[in-house]
């Protein structure tokens, strides 16, 4: 029954991601990001992981959906972490331009964690589809989710992975706000206040060092 009330959760946030208005408009990924990060930081801070925060050129989009993204990957690097050594997830931005010719920016999350069998590399982005279903709990909906964020708002996802040494997710996302409509508002995006993150003059945001 438990599980049953899980996947019935799950399956209402997936449809939410496509149904509820976006309020796109110009967002400050770098500050999003940061503000993910400490949320998640009592978590990172246990599990013995460092997250670092590159340079994040902002971009256009609805910010609560955004912040769902973000959180999405990054927990799901935390989740899958390799426990032989530290764990160290990056986020940071490429210069990466599309093949319309449309201004995008490009972004990932890297981490050194377990890795995604080639096999799986696709159908992790698909409702109930775990590559590593033993490790962690789970519905296997939050890259799911992340894929119905990002296609809404008119980009793409997608991961490079080698079991063993870890994943990179690049989320591509449109820079101008006429680049795509006005669709829909997450309501639920991850919120919490900061316990154990730490900031430096540097790129270190959570976790420990």
């Amino acid at each position: 029954v438990s599980r049953l009330g899980n996947i019935i959760d799950a399956l209402l946030r997936l449809s939410r991601g496509g149904k509820i208005e976006y309020q796109c408009r110009p967002c400050d990924l770098q500050s999003l990001v940061r503000r993910v990060v400490e949320s998640m930081s009592a978590g990172l801070y246990d599990a013995d992981a460092t997250v670092s925060l590159g340079e994040l050129p902002p971009c256009c989009g609805d910010e609560t959906a955004l912040e769902q993204l973000f959180a999405n990957l990054i927990g799901n690097a935390l989740k899958y972490r390799d426990s032989s050594r530290p764990s160290t997830i990056e986020v940071g931005a490429v210069a990466e331009q599309s093949i319309s010719g449309e201004a995008t920016g490009t972004y990932y999350v890297r981490d050194n964690g377990l890795g995604i069998p080639i096999a799986h590399q696709e159908k992790i982005f698909q409702a109930f589809k775990r590559a590593h279903p033993n490790v962690a709990s789970g519905e296997g909906m939050g890259l799911a989710i992340v894929r119905r964020i990002v296609e809404r708002h008119g980009g793409s996802v997608r991961v490079e992975s080698k079991v063993g040494q870890g994943s990179t997710f690049f989320v591509t996302l449109p820079i101008l706000a006429s680049e795509f409509a006005v669709e829909s508002r997450e309501s639920d995006a991850l919120q919490g206040e900061t316990k154990h993150g730490r900031r430096t003059n540097g790129d270190f945001v959570g976790g420990r060092r």
